[in-house]
């Protein structure tokens, strides 16, 4: 949901609500409901239920109808409920949801979900049928990051999985090693395979009788692996790459400037995380990080004018002129994920 003093709030909140709650009645025919975002409501401690509906007689005329359970929540966000959280609210009461927030084991107290330069508060809600109150684990409010303004919220269902006893196992093969086939190995493999041992060997094969075609083709394949033992090299393992040369290929332009800023705003998120109501840490979190975008986006910019003026002074060297384009489709090809990089910080 848009801030209610957003621009792109043109119609307004009820249609949007409106809209949520048709959904939610749509697909609760099919099951239970569970509703996870960023509502931008404040809700307080009002209750999501419909307070004083438990009665001591029943009621005759709807035999269906359900009294709502008294259940409280915590809230550590003390600001006045706005229209965003009013129908939050009545859409819980509508639709049988439950806010998990402040009520669960794992945020009892109803952590702050979003902490900004001016402030915290909790907009970020994970509501829930009814019905699966009992089988909610824990719901958790993670760690403020320098990813988002936003703090994670995650929750696990105890939902027990019962497994057939007869279920065959099945044994995967190993991943058969590799040869490096260089043009001398394949000379060599050629005669090896035209020399009298190994022709003798196919003799014996076509001679020979089998069970079944997979013990034919173990035979057959036999031969040809020892061939390919006494000709070519015999790698077994797969280098494993760095992971850390993989992240500089990625961002190039990612200077040591950009490297000490990105520590520095780490650092004021983990202050911002122990301590979200100190204002200066607040500050200079968002303004170390706005700097950060900035220079990421300078470092990028200047990093592709360096490949382009490179170009323009090759033009007599083709090998040097493919190797700066071949660069530079490496960035366009890695373009999205610097593009995700630059959102995050």
């Amino acid at each position: 949901m848009s801030p209610e003093s957003s621009s792109t709030n043109t119609t307004g909140l009820e249609p949007i609500y409106d809209k949520l709650l048709a959904d939610v009645v749509k697909y609760s025919n099919l099951g239970h409901i569970i509703v996870q975002g960023d509502f931008n409501a404040y809700t307080n401690t009002k209750p999501d239920f419909i307070a004083f509906d438990n009665s001591c007689t029943s009621n005759q005329d709807d035999l269906q109808y359900i009294s709502d359970q008294n259940i409280p929540r915590n809230n550590l966000d003390t600001k006045l409920v706005n229209n965003s959280g009013k129908y939050l609210l009545n859409l819980c009461k509508e639709s049988s949801l439950r806010i998990l927030n402040g009520r669960t084991i794992g945020d009892l107290h109803g952590k702050h979900t979003c902490i900004t330069y001016n402030g915290c508060s909790v907009v970020d809600y994970m509501l829930v049928s009814k019905e699966l109150l009992h089988i909610v684990g824990y719901f958790e409010v993670h760690d403020f990051t320098s990813l988002s303004n936003h703090c994670i919220i995650s929750c696990s269902l105890l939902i027990g999985f019962i497994m057939p006893q007869n279920t065959p196992q099945y044994q995967l093969d190993p991943i058969p090693n590799k040869f490096i086939w260089t043009p001398e190995a394949i000379n060599l493999y050629t005669l090896n395979s035209n020399s009298i041992e190994s022709k003798n060997k196919f003799e014996q094969f076509l001679k020979s009788t089998f069970k079944d075609s997979e013990s034919a083709v173990n035979s057959f394949n036999n031969i040809l692996y020892e061939n390919a033992l006494k000709s070519a090299k015999l790698v077994k393992k797969v280098p494993v790459r760095n992971k850390n040369q993989n992240r500089s290929k990625r961002r190039p332009w990612y200077s040591e400037s950009c490297r000490e800023l990105g520590v520095t705003v780490k650092n004021y998120a983990k202050l911002v995380n122990k301590h979200p109501y100190n204002s200066e840490y607040r500050h200079k979190f968002y303004s170390f990080r706005s700097r950060l975008r900035r220079l990421c986006k300078y470092e990028e910019n200047k990093y592709k004018k360096d490949i382009f003026s490179e170009l323009y002074t090759c033009e007599k060297d083709p090998k040097m002129f493919w190797n700066i384009l071949n660069k530079l489709s490496r960035q366009k090809s890695n373009n999205k994920e610097n593009e995700s990089f630059l959102y995050e910080l």
